[in-house]
């Protein structure tokens, strides 16, 4: 009974990874990449924004990818210049930090409201940003690491314009066959609006019919 019990816990948590499987691929991929043109090529001292502005841009779904590099490279950009700034100003401490996280969130939220930029994304990753420029401070280095988070937007930026097909395990298991298609992801991940998924065309047909 247990047996049986773990092993259809086992396939249902396997089904539901399937769709990550593609994306996780990619983003590892990308980062790969990004570090490697930082680090190897150009010799960037600790170039971790790269690897970070590829692999969170890329993430395990292939969702509007497109949209989240820009997002993300506003928002290390930000970042790198708000805490850059300041520690330039104020030096390294604890009310240093502070600051920077609150300047960093509200000055991401004005430039959200400007460009009209939905999500949590630009703000979280400039107060992340900032953070590890204050946190991993040294001086000279700003310019590498905006050149840095610049290669990880633009590697995903690749992937997102060139590869960002469903690949094999796009669909969840549930919805292959039920009249569910690569169409749904592709537009998503391309940012343009999805095409009807059957269940919610059904449903409005459905109440359509009976108004």
């Amino acid at each position: 009974m247990n047996g049986q019990r773990i092993t259809r816990m086992s396939s249902h948590a396997w089904a539901r990874a399937q769709p990550a499987l593609w994306p996780s691929l990619q983003a590892a991929l990308a980062a790969a990449i990004s570090w490697f043109i930082a680090d190897r090529v150009l010799r960037h001292p600790q170039p971790f924004f790269a690897p970070i502005a590829a692999a969170i841009t890329m993430g395990t779904t292939s969702v509007r990818r497109r949209q989240r590099v820009v997002q993300l490279v506003t928002g290390v950009l930000l970042g790198i210049a708000i805490a850059e700034g300041l520690t330039a100003l104020l030096g390294t401490s604890t009310a240093t930090l502070g600051l920077t996280v609150f300047v960093a969130f509200v000055v991401a939220k004005l430039t959200g409201e400007a460009f009209a930029t939905e999500g949590m994304l630009l703000g979280n990753q400039a107060a992340a940003s900032a953070i590890l420029v204050v946190t991993v401070h040294s001086h000279g280095i700003g310019a590498d690491r905006a050149l840095d988070a610049l290669i990880g937007g633009g590697v995903a930026a690749i992937f997102a314009l060139l590869i960002c097909a469903p690949g094999p395990f796009a669909l969840p298991r549930r919805h292959r066959g039920r009249g569910w298609s690569a169409d749904v992801v592709t537009a998503r991940c391309d940012d343009r609006p999805a095409p009807a998924e059957p269940e919610a065309f059904a449903e409005t047909t459905t109440r359509t019919t009976s108004g």
